[in-house]
């Protein structure tokens, strides 16, 4: 009887301890869960196994990412519920099991840029990018996140983190790592220089994309290659910005393939001597646009405040009235009225106060060159919603583009299309809205860039006092 007691009781702990076992902190893991990886802990809120990942930089040097993967349950999206997942749909793993593989990924991740050839000092920026080095309180958690109902991945430079659905852990792992974390690299290797490299960057990806538009229409058999090598077009998400133009290159880079490095490995040594100087020297921006010798669109020549563009169907004071409320003109009051006037005609009475919510900003539109003046509605919708990506508001303001070269008449206004694939309207922000020459392939807002004004009119000698006074953007 004791012997059978003692057999029991044996049975009992052993199943007590199985249930309580991966106890960190006060948190007990059901039985549902599976057990901890060595160094990791839930999360305060158990939403999600996390730990520190140890990934070598070169040199016999690893600097720390912090990696989060997924353990409860979602409703959607962006509801959380309370059930732990067993086992994820997508993949068939436990959320431990998928810890220990996607923290290996990452660390395979950096021993390929090692082996590339990449730079040290490179690699730890794409490291720092979703890391704390430096104790901000705003990138308190960053790192990478694993989870469900994504269904992509995407970047947020301030916050330092990575969100990937976890089924790309698995899929084509290596491109989507090495895409969001190219942009963590961009984040921190320009971030403290006033925007100065961003716009740099810009007007190199900007003159890239010109150079593939000139192409588009002389001959546009070399965006294929008989050998599949490469296979672009001026649709490509590439093209959508500077920012993805880098982003989609390095993953072909770091590990080959089709697209638009093969087409510069094997037709622009320029270009692949200025990614070779950023990635594998080192350098800045700057000094590999230097080096390389690789093209940039020039600053605006002129201003449409000063030299006044002229668009059909509207005429020169309600022109005037356009450009003098975009640059926020000191005087901009007295155009005030004819400008929302001219705005509500266009879009049956959309927008009462448009005036409050034109933005300035600038890009390539014409492919000459030289910086163009963008001017885009950037408020709400009208019944308070979203104006972009709302499938209930259909109905685009107008964009008004003036040219910034000397002697240039191009200008043209149109209303931003909705897209029916995508469920949104368009901005030239995106490629996908074409204007008279295509695509402004990423035009930039100063709303959103730091850089003093007066940078990007360098050739303009008669600004007016008020102009050179007022905008500071």
């Amino acid at each position: 009887m004791k012997k059978s007691s003692l057999h029991i009781g044996f049975l009992f702990g052993f199943f007590l301890l199985l249930i309580s076992c991966g106890k960190d902190d006060g948190v007990s893991i059901s039985s549902r869960d599976c057990f901890l990886p060595t160094g990791t802990t839930l999360s305060e809120n158990q939403r999600y196994i996390q730990g520190p990942v140890q990934v070598p930089i070169g040199g016999g040097r690893t600097t720390t990412i912090n990696l989060h993967v997924q353990r409860l349950e979602k409703l959607n999206s962006s509801t959380w519920g309370t059930t732990p997942i067993k086992t994820f749909a997508s993949t068939g793993k436990t959320p431990c099991e998928s810890f220990d593989i996607i923290a290996q990924l990452w660390r395979d991740m950096y021993q390929n840029m090692i082996d590339a050839g990449l730079d040290s000092n490179v690699i730890n920026f794409y490291a720092s990018g979703i890391s704390n080095q430096n104790n901000n309180p705003a990138r308190s958690s960053s790192g990478v996140y694993a989870e469900t109902n994504l269904g992509a991945c995407g970047y947020a430079g301030a916050a330092g983190t990575i969100h990937c659905d976890v089924t790309y852990g698995y899929g084509m792992k290596e491109y989507f790592m090495a895409h969001e974390n190219t942009h963590a690299f961009q984040w921190d290797s320009t971030v403290t220089d006033n925007n100065n490299q961003n716009i740099l960057l810009f007007r190199t990806f900007a003159a890239y994309a010109n150079l593939l538009y000139h192409q588009s229409i002389t001959d546009n058999s070399v965006f294929t290659d008989s050998q599949n090598r490469w296979i672009i077009d001026l649709n490509d998400y590439a093209l959508q910005n500077e920012a993805e133009w880098i982003a989609m290159i390095f993953p072909n880079y770091l590990y080959g393939g089709t697209g638009h490095w093969a087409y510069i490995f094997h037709n622009q040594n320029n270009y692949a001597a200025f990614f070779d100087c950023i990635w594998k020297e080192g350098k800045t921006f700057v000094q590999c646009q230097t080096n390389s010798n690789v093209p940039v669109v020039s600053f605006a020549q002129k201003v449409p405040v000063i030299d006044i563009p002229v668009y059909s169907g509207l005429s020169n004071a309600e022109s005037e009235a356009i450009w003098n409320i975009c640059f926020d003109m000191q005087n901009k009051a007295i155009h005030t009225t004819m400008f929302n006037r001219v705005i509500n005609s266009l879009t049956s009475n959309l927008y009462p106060n448009a005036d409050v919510f034109y933005k300035l900003g600038y890009g390539d539109c014409n492919h000459d060159g030289y910086l163009d003046w963008v001017c885009t509605y950037q408020g709400s919708a009208p019944n308070g919603g979203n104006y972009l990506w709302n499938s209930s508001n259909q109905i685009g303001a107008y964009t008004f583009i003036a040219s910034g070269k000397a002697g240039d008449d191009y200008a043209e206004y149109k209303q931003d299309p909705y897209d029916t694939s995508l469920g949104t309207l368009l901005r030239p922000e995106y490629r996908e809205w074409k204007g008279s020459f295509g695509s402004c392939n990423g035009s930039g807002s100063f709303s959103n860039v730091p850089t003093r004004f007066p940078t990007f009119t360098s050739g303009v000698s008669n600004l007016p006092i008020e102009l050179n006074g007022k905008v500071n953007l």
